[in-house]
């Protein structure tokens, strides 16, 4: 893995490739003590992006993990990563290896197969892609199998003081104690699930025409069903949006409520930086921004390769992240809010890649008056702050997968 992070200007573009022997500009963490306890405290926003801890806060690098303790060779290729409080959890070449976030101290390694990854204050929960629920404990490694499923998981998720794993090719789901890994009960879904969101206990998607949520006891907690097969779109931390081949829906996750609803595909819910919605994006290429009213108030045509696209709203901006879900990189634009001018355009840094098949999931929010983009590519990772009302790039951490 190669990770390179920077506080650099932006030039206009749509996407922004790094040569590949080319670094950018180097900001060195200074010297860091020891952090106990959370990396998620109230006073210092920290969040991990691939071995680099950035406080969001701050606009800066705390520490890299990996630059400081080389525990992750060039060529090998990170399989799934899991982090919790105090520990950071990998899987290269079928180890599973436990370090210690705030000295980077390798805990222990563990010889075992994950195909997805939750961690928890008990250990690390895996799937083993054979049907079995496994635990691997936080001090030493040790594992013991905690569930005997007998199905293949889709979704291993925190749910609260759960653990979730929700069934790949049957209705099913099964909950767990996140600290003992006891096996508390199964739950029969109305059909097999597409998950869209795990927020504040409940896990929420669809599973053909129906949306539903259950929480982590686990119980059904409302359903409502349309009268064609739904698609999810997004998710956030109130609402899931869904749509049919001619509605869209914005479903409160609390009750199912209907808090919005519009004629047409839509891409995106569009929200406020204190949480009010305001409306959708619609789907590339021609990107419009439709309020609640469900009036076109102007379109876009800026993203014409892209095939998805999330907006968040900062003062008169609606800010809209547009990518392709089969391709590398991302494009970032603030539009007026009233007319859809454009006031700057950024680039999404990306390191240089050739590729095939290809995956690629874009996070945008606004967090302590920054935004933060986050991407997860098949072959990279990255992490960037950018100043909402300018488009200046405060901070950027980048790393191959």
């Amino acid at each position: 893995m190669r990770v390179v992070f920077a506080a650099v200007l932006f030039t206009a573009c749509t996407r922004e490739v790094l040569p590949p022997h080319v670094a950018p500009p180097v900001q060195a963490p200074g010297h860091v003590e020891p952090m106990p306890g959370s990396l998620l405290d109230d006073q210092r926003r920290l969040e991990i992006a691939h071995g680099v801890v950035v406080d969001l806060a701050g606009r800066r690098v705390v520490r890299d993990l990996v630059g400081e303790h080389d525990y992750v060779q060039n060529e090998a290729s990170d399989g799934e990563i899991a982090y919790e409080q105090i520990h950071r959890y990998d899987v290269i070449d079928d180890d599973v290896r436990a370090y210690r976030i705030a000295s980077g101290e390798l805990l222990w390694t563990a010889s075992q197969s994950c195909w997805s990854m939750v961690a928890t204050n008990g250990g690390l929960f895996c799937d083993d892609s054979m049907g079995h629920i496994l635990l691997l404990r936080r001090g030493n490694g040790h594992a013991h199998v905690v569930g005997r499923l007998g199905w293949n998981v889709s979704v291993l998720a925190r749910a609260g003081g759960r653990v979730v794993a929700v069934g790949r090719d049957v209705a099913r789901a099964a909950t767990f104690d996140a600290t003992t890994g006891a096996h508390i009960a199964d739950l029969d879904l109305p059909a097999r699930m597409r998950v869209a969101s795990t927020e504040a206990g409940r896990v929420c998607g669809v599973a053909g025409p129906t949306a539903f949520c259950f929480d982590a006891s686990p119980q059904i907690l409302w359903t409502k069903t349309f009268a064609a097969p739904l698609a999810i779109r997004m998710a956030d931390a109130y609402d899931m949006l869904v749509s049919t081949p001619n509605d869209s829906f914005a479903l409160s996750l609390v009750d199912g409520r209907e808090d919005a609803w519009v004629h047409g595909s839509m891409s995106s819910l569009v929200r406020s930086e204190h949480g009010r919605l305001l409306g959708f994006v619609t789907q590339p290429p021609g990107v419009a921004f439709v309020d609640l009213d469900g009036r076109e108030r102007w379109s876009h045509d800026a993203f014409s390769y892209a095939d998805t696209t999330i907006a968040v709203a900062w003062g008169e901006l609606i800010i809209v992240a547009a990518y392709s879900s089969i391709s590398a990189g991302a494009s970032l634009a603030a539009l007026d809010r009233a007319s859809g001018m454009p006031r700057w355009i950024a680039p999404v840094q990306t390191l240089p890649i050739a590729h095939s098949a290809y995956s690629t999931d874009v996070e945008l929010r606004l967090e302590r008056g920054a935004l933060i983009v986050r991407g997860r590519e098949s072959m990279e990772d990255y992490l960037e702050i950018f100043e909402p009302a300018t488009g200046h790039r405060e901070l950027s951490v980048l790393g191959y997968r």
